[in-house]
């Protein structure tokens, strides 16, 4: 009995054993299959959540790409509207009237231009010859004098040496008003006027100009002085004040030089140059006015004037001033 006893708790004991070890497999196994499930939804979690930031990513560069793209092909857009429209504009038909207008509005340019440049040329030329010196050339080619003016007359000698001609007339004013002569020399290549007679309302006792230049003038004025004016300072006070009063005689006007020196037989002259910017002795421009100022026997003011273009004046100047100061009184 004891024996069966025994038997029965072994083999009571085997069954529990094995039990609790089956219950134990089927714990491991579901354990296993539980973390292996686990795992793989993990996994597979992970990895849509990969997935889907990738396709969040891939989606905002494809958007970006889009952007550019749609961008660049509005300007591109643009760009073929802007050549199809100058295109157009070149395509566009033109009439016979308005290729015809086009043709005269471009010849009226050329013939334009062409006038231009021929004035300038000449103006050129022209200056260039009036701008030489007297005397430099063996030759001094003379042309048909204006009307009212010649190169030869009763009162004019000529003085070879010099090259210049020399005016004195028996009926000038000063003798008239003075009773005095004068003499005074020009330039050869100068006419002089032949009836001065019109010009002595405003004591003009001769002239002289050069018929290839109108600015170039030479002439002397004769005025007589008021009982109470006996001296240039009588009159002008000083050779600053007469100065003065010739730079503000007109707009434009400025003086170039002034001086004073004393000659035998004439005594004190005031002698003055002033650039003057309105029309002088029959031309119109820019010029140089010399005056050589004196007063003859306290009865009357002598002006002797010559005038030359401002852009010859440089080379005319020494050739003026000697005619200017040529000025002599014959006993």
């Amino acid at each position: 009995m004891q024996k069966t006893r025994k038997n029965l708790t072994r083999t009571s004991n085997n069954q529990s054993t094995a039990f609790a070890q089956q219950k134990f497999l089927y714990s491991y196994r579901l354990y296993t299959h539980n973390r292996h499930t686990h795992t793989h939804t993990h996994t597979h979690t992970h990895t849509e959540m990969s997935s889907m930031i990738a396709a969040s990513s891939s989606t905002r560069a494809s958007a970006h790409c889009l952007d550019v793209v749609v961008l660049a092909m509005r300007k591109k857009t643009t760009s073929s509207r802007e050549s199809t429209r100058r295109a157009a504009m070149m395509l566009t038909p033109v009439t016979v009237e308005e290729e015809r207008e086009s043709a005269d509005r471009q010849m009226l340019k050329l013939k334009r231009r062409r006038d231009v440049l021929a004035q300038t040329t000449a103006a050129i030329l022209f200056t260039n010859s009036v701008a030489a010196v007297a005397g430099d050339s063996d030759d001094v080619v003379l042309i048909d004098a204006p009307e009212g003016y010649a190169y030869e007359s009763s009162q004019i000698q000529t003085n070879n040496a010099l090259r210049r001609k020399i005016w004195s007339d028996e009926s000038s004013i000063l003798k008239e008003k003075a009773g005095v002569n004068y003499s005074i020399e020009f330039p050869e290549r100068f006419a002089a006027l032949t009836d001065v007679s019109s010009a002595r309302v405003v004591g003009v006792d001769c002239s002289f100009k050069d018929p290839r230049d109108e600015a170039s003038t030479l002439a002397i004025f004769i005025n007589t002085l008021p009982p109470d004016k006996r001296t240039l300072k009588d009159s002008y006070v000083s050779i600053d004040s007469k100065a003065k009063q010739m730079a503000l005689s007109a707009k434009n006007q400025r003086t170039k030089r002034k001086e004073k020196y004393t000659k035998q037989g004439v005594g004190e002259i005031w002698e003055i140059e002033t650039e003057v910017g309105g029309g002088t002795a029959g031309r119109f421009g820019a010029a140089v006015e010399l005056i050589s100022l004196f007063v003859v026997n306290e009865k009357v003011e002598v002006t002797v004037r010559a005038t030359g273009s401002l852009s010859s004046w440089k080379k005319l100047k020494k050739e003026l001033r000697e005619c200017v100061r040529s000025f002599e009184l014959l006993q």
